[in-house]
């Protein structure tokens, strides 16, 4: 073809290559916005099968232990022989032993009332001893092994506690596939498991203790033992929102996503 045959032509072919650009980027943006999508609902399934696997387990023995001290709670005023008193027995999810400490908070120094009248932290104070001094009951084991006293919550504890078994797998399953380093998330998952599991056997070494005073010993030991439980709560959870995930890490549209994530960099 001619230079004058050529020339009415680039104009049309330069309106071409700009329309097949901006059709390439919309679709490319369209990608990347749907791969964000995709790794929200990713990470929603995660945590929702984190939550049944773990948390739900932890939540259901803490309550459980405060379930079984309470049912052995004497609502009187008089000291017991055995001197355990309910605050002190309770586990970490359930406890008020701390009120008298929580008293002297300096955060809580601009509560208001209904009126928006300023609460003073001596008033407040006086408040929290009056609460603490008033349930300040103690336990009365009356020799009765808790086995016997609370068999059926016993059972479905442990109903509950097996249920959760399947979550685990598709949760390691799913971190495994799409986080982009999943060998640290899952060995994490497995010491916080195996230390759950242990604390889950102490709950049945307590069931079957017929001895009071191991039995108060055993209980504190899980009191103990069971805080970690929800220090690791929150922070494996903060690792599974924060830890990167991709979608097709060898495929095509990663590597466009890639490119794009690379450009919006650069600008």
């Amino acid at each position: 073809m001619t230079a004058e045959q050529i020339n009415p032509l680039i104009p049309l072919i330069g309106t071409i290559i700009t329309a097949i650009i901006g059709v390439v980027s919309a679709k490319l943006i369209v990608s990347k916005w749907q791969t964000r999508k995709d790794i929200s609902e990713i990470r929603k399934e995660v945590i929702r099968n984190y939550t049944i696997s773990f948390k739900d387990h932890v939540n259901l023995m803490d309550t459980f232990i405060a379930e079984l001290i309470m049912s052995y709670a004497k609502f009187v005023d008089s000291h017991k022989t055995d001197g355990q008193r309910l605050s002190e027995l309770l586990p970490w999810g359930y406890t008020y032993k701390d009120l008298i400490e929580y008293s002297k908070k300096k955060d809580l120094a601009n509560l208001q009332d209904w009126r928006g009248k300023n609460i003073t932290t001596e008033k407040l104070r006086k408040r929290f001893e009056t609460i603490k001094e008033s349930t300040e009951f103690y336990i009365d084991f009356q020799n009765l092994p808790p086995l016997n006293k609370f068999k059926l919550k016993y059972r479905e504890l442990q109903n509950k506690f097996y249920k959760g078994r399947p979550a685990i797998m598709e949760f390691s399953s799913l971190v495994n596939q799409y986080y982009v380093k999943p060998g640290m998330l899952l060995s994490n998952f497995s010491a916080m498991w195996e230390y759950m599991m242990a604390c889950f056997v102490l709950i049945n070494k307590i069931m079957y203790t017929e001895n009071i005073p191991c039995l108060v010993k055993n209980i504190k030991i899980y009191n103990d033992c069971s805080y970690y439980l929800f220090y690791f709560l929150s922070w494996f959870e903060e690792e599974l929102i924060s830890k990167k995930i991709e979608i097709d890490k060898n495929g095509w549209t990663h590597r466009m996503n890639a490119w794009l994530n690379c450009s919006d960099s650069v600008d």
